[in-house]
């Protein structure tokens, strides 16, 4: 096997997050695992929009009503997990979130497809008990239309095809990397 090379797989990773946010991507769905206002880890899956290397960000929508809303709001510190499974590669990203309800969320809004806007709004709310599993509507709502808007700070690249190895990138160490052990 060719020794791999750091500044190949940093690119890798945007590779993969970047597919991420397009149409019919393999790493399209990633997990997002947060801390709740309790001290509860949480863990869910959520769609990626976007992904900008050159400001190292990348983007998920989510309803205003969501647990993760309010976990973020509380503590906007999380990571997203991303599982190639056709090239056994992981990567583990530290954010830092912002919630963005402006003008840029706003745009974002007239480009979700109309029948997808019913993800955005619920009554009663997202995570209210109701008598049924069919007892609630769907109220699509801009205004419960939120843009989370992550900053990257650090990935962790694990492959698992044939020998392992691991490389950690930072933005406090200008995404230069380093290998560790896997």
């Amino acid at each position: 096997m060719t020794e791999p090379k750091l500044g190949h797989l940093l690119e890798n990773a945007w590779s993969y997050l970047s597919v991420g946010g397009g149409k019919n991507a393999n790493a399209r769905v990633v997990v997002l695992a947060t801390v709740d206002p309790n001290g509860q880890p949480e863990a869910r899956s959520v769609v990626l929009r976007a992904a900008t290397r050159d400001q190292s960000r990348i983007e998920f929508h989510t309803d205003l009503d969501s647990q993760k809303v309010s976990s973020l709001s509380h503590n906007p510190n999380a990571q997203i997990h991303l599982w190639h499974p056709k090239d056994k590669i992981q990567l583990r990203l530290d954010v830092a979130a912002t919630l963005r309800r402006d003008d840029y969320a706003s745009l974002q809004w007239q480009k979700v497809p109309s029948p997808s806007q019913i993800a955005y709004g619920k009554t009663p709310p997202v995570g209210a008990r109701v008598a049924g599993p069919f007892e609630y509507k769907n109220t699509p709502s801009q205004e419960n239309f939120v843009v989370v808007d992550c900053k990257v700070s650090k990935i962790d690249y694990l492959s698992l095809d044939g020998p392992h190895f691991r490389a950690v990138f930072e933005a406090r160490d200008e995404w230069k990397g380093c290998w560790i052990s896997p």
